[in-house]
């Protein structure tokens, strides 16, 4: 809490099979999105899926949410809620097919806050 965020960190498995899924919750927006306004925050974080990519936009979560994919083995949703960031991140082969899973676990830990 005195950094301005929480983090939770998950690990099963081992060797090639292996998962890491880390929970973090960042206390002030603005540590994340430096001298943005909620709303530029919000902006930001929208702005940043890209087209032609399997980055998409999440509905139904916080003020604003985004799924990344950033390769097959990595992939983040983050959302803006509450005046906060909360991104869930999964580490391990084929993360990013893990879409729905993951959004899942975002939904959830967002409903939380």
């Amino acid at each position: 809490p005195a950094f301005g965020h929480l983090a939770c960190q998950y690990t099963w498995a081992t060797g090639i099979g292996r998962f890491k899924l880390d929970v973090v919750v960042v206390t002030e927006a603005s540590r994340m999105f430096s001298g943005a306004t909620p709303d530029q925050a919000r902006q930001r974080l929208l702005e940043s899926v890209r087209a032609g990519t399997g980055d998409a936009v999440i509905s139904e979560v916080g003020e604003a949410a985004v799924f990344k994919p950033d390769s097959f083995a990595y992939a983040t949703a983050t959302a803006f809620v509450k005046g906060r960031v909360l991104q869930v991140h999964l580490d391990g082969l084929y993360a990013s097919e893990k879409k729905d899973q993951i959004i899942g676990l975002l939904k959830a830990a967002a409903s939380r806050l």
